[in-house]
């Protein structure tokens, strides 16, 4: 009780040394004022601090600090690239939402950036990168799929470097009709996996029609478990994901204590097939 006593008078001491200090900052400038008002030159003087004044609005942001949360993709490279992105902008009159809606605008790989303006002409910049679920080859090219089911367009050693499931199997056609739902089973499965203290990995994901034209999507796993090493689970993209999922976890936890052994988990059914 004593310490937080304590706390509250020195926070209302300096909240009342602040108040102070305004007021005294206040008649300061009325002073001022007054005095250039009757001045014989009080119009050159007026000239004089408005070019001043503006010099100051304008005063350009000169020195950048990138911080990267846990980057994937990004690297010092594109954090050079962000600086040239801002320096030269005007430190005063440039919003933080200005400045952030800049770098997203030129990199679709970022999540989130976030502006703090620290001294004169000098600026913080942290960069929250977006979540990649899954990576495909497309006629020799490459890319990423987001969490927020975007597909981005990578370079050949970053689609190397980053460690998720590989589509394949895919086309122009169905990827732009699967992208959302292998998001939505992939990130659900992914959490799923990691609430549940479920050691499983996930290799690949594969969209097929088996011989009786059931759209699936395939997902072909790892996991270290003695008795299961790798198996396939086959998601139905017509059927409710949370649905499946739940079917899933209930068997993989199930089969844990009974160390049973499998090779397929079909959940496109009204009952899980395991064979």
């Amino acid at each position: 009780m004593l310490i937080t006593q304590k706390r509250h008078f020195t926070r209302s001491k300096f909240y009342r040394q602040l108040k102070i200090s305004l007021n005294h900052l206040t008649e300061f400038f009325k002073h001022l004022l007054q005095i250039i008002l009757r001045h014989p030159f009080k119009s050159i003087i007026a000239i004089i601090l408005s070019v001043t004044m503006l010099g100051i609005l304008n005063s350009p942001i000169t020195k950048v600090q990138i911080i990267f949360i846990k980057p994937k993709l990004l690297n010092n490279q594109d954090a050079n690239y962000y600086k040239n992105l801002v320096k030269g902008k005007p430190f005063f009159i440039s919003s933080n939402h200005l400045l952030s809606s800049t770098l997203l605008k030129n990199d679709p790989r970022i999540q989130q950036a976030i502006i703090s303006k620290k001294y004169l002409g000098e600026i913080k910049v942290t960069i929250i990168e977006k979540q990649y679920v899954a990576k495909f080859n497309l006629n020799k090219k490459y890319y990423v799929l987001t969490s927020q089911q975007d597909i981005i367009p990578v370079i050949k050693q970053q689609y190397k470097k980053l460690d998720v499931p590989i589509i394949t199997g895919i086309t122009n056609h169905n990827i732009q009709i699967l992208k959302d739902k292998i998001c939505e089973i992939t990130t659900q499965l992914n959490i799923a996996f990691t609430n549940n203290h479920i050691p499983i990995k996930i290799l690949g994901i594969t969209p097929i029609t088996d011989k009786w034209h059931i759209p699936t999507i395939k997902y072909t796993c790892e996991s270290r478990y003695k008795n299961v090493k790798s198996f396939t689970i086959l998601f139905s993209p017509q059927k409710p994901t949370k649905v499946q999922l739940q079917y899933l976890i209930t068997f993989l936890i199930g089969a844990k204590q009974q160390h049973l052994k499998y090779s397929i988990i079909d959940l496109r059914f009204d009952r899980v097939i395991i064979k």
